[in-house]
């Protein structure tokens, strides 16, 4: 099963994070998921409320980082995600966006 980490709120542009149980980051709310997703949580064993999160930010140079933002929690879950993804607007083939507006 996927783990919810919750993190501590120090202003940072992200809460919560999907982490599959691989470690792979498949979600993060409300912002960044652009950034931190499909890095890897290492050792998420180790994780626990209080503790900081080691993640590897590029396999190829093992390059690594500890957030500086403790978790405040951590469950399990089904999800992969935290909210559906919003099905983008289709413009007519041939059309200008500016017409489709119209």
């Amino acid at each position: 099963m996927n783990q919810i980490i919750e993190f501590e709120d120090t202003g940072q542009d992200f809460l919560k994070w999907i982490v599959s149980p691989t470690g792979e980051v498949l979600d993060c709310v409300p912002f960044q998921a652009w950034l931190w997703c499909e890095k890897k949580v290492v050792a998420t064993q180790f994780n626990k409320a209080g503790k900081l999160v080691l993640v590897l930010l590029d396999p190829e140079t093992k390059e690594e980082m500890v957030l500086k933002h403790a978790i405040t929690s951590i469950r399990t879950t089904n999800k992969s995600q935290f909210h559906a993804p919003k099905k983008a607007a289709k413009i007519p083939t041939g059309l200008t966006a500016a017409q489709a507006r119209s």
